[in-house]
């Protein structure tokens, strides 16, 4: 690889390219869980292994989908009195 007409730039630290390549690591290895949890949850779906989904919409309220039939419920949490 030829370098030529291209300025030089200022060497990248050794600690720095570790810091980074952890960091990396890390992120890949969040993106995999993700993944995984995203796999399990479309296998659950697919095979029927899903009975419920809840999902929280403003001021309390919820959207839950039943047996692929969706209901409303306006409060489903544990400080109402």
């Amino acid at each position: 690889m030829s370098y030529k007409g291209k300025k030089c730039q200022k060497p990248i630290p050794y600690t720095e390219l570790l810091d980074e390549n952890r960091s990396l690591k890390n992120e890949v290895q969040s993106m995999r869980a993700r993944l995984e949890e995203a796999d399990d949850f479309k296998r659950a779906i697919i095979e029927g292994d899903l009975d419920a989904i809840v999902f929280p919409k403003p001021e309390g309220k919820f959207d839950l989908y039943l047996g692929w039939r969706r209901s409303r419920i306006p409060h489903l949490s544990g400080d109402d009195e």
